[in-house]
């Protein structure tokens, strides 16, 4: 006795159609949206990123614990989940100096990297503090 089973029912349509808008509203939730601009350490342990987003300016001032010599990155990337995450003190941890790039990493997924213009040796493991301001 052979089973028979329909080519295509009605709930199996549905559980399809539905686990495909669960993972179109997943990767809308989950796109992060990114800015160009700069990374600059004028004095060890120290730096400042901007981000123009929209014609706003959005500054992220960092402590970096060890203190590192100066960097830079004229072609800095901020990754960001929304403007509201660009907000107030955060932690973050990073590296500077490996490949030749800085790169900064928030709880929150939002990240700060970019190409070094001049290089920094030997690279160092970061973590540190900062805060997000507008202006």
């Amino acid at each position: 006795m052979e089973a028979s089973f329909p080519s295509s029912s009605n709930s199996t349509q549905q559980a399809l159609s539905s686990k495909h808008t669960v993972l179109n509203l997943y990767i809308h939730i989950f796109k992060m949206s990114s800015a160009q601009r700069l990374i600059k350490s004028n004095e060890p342990g120290k730096f400042i990123a901007t981000f123009n987003i929209d014609g706003d300016l959005h500054h992220f001032s960092g402590n970096v614990n060890p203190p590192t010599q100066p960097f830079e990155s004229s072609a800095a990337v901020l990754e960001y989940g929304s403007v509201a995450s660009l907000e107030g003190s955060q932690q973050f941890t990073g590296i500077i100096g490996s490949r030749d790039e800085a790169s900064f990493t928030f709880s929150d997924g939002t990240a700060i990297k970019g190409p070094l213009d001049i290089p920094v040796n030997p690279a160092s493991q970061v973590s540190g503090t900062g805060y997000w301001s507008q202006g």
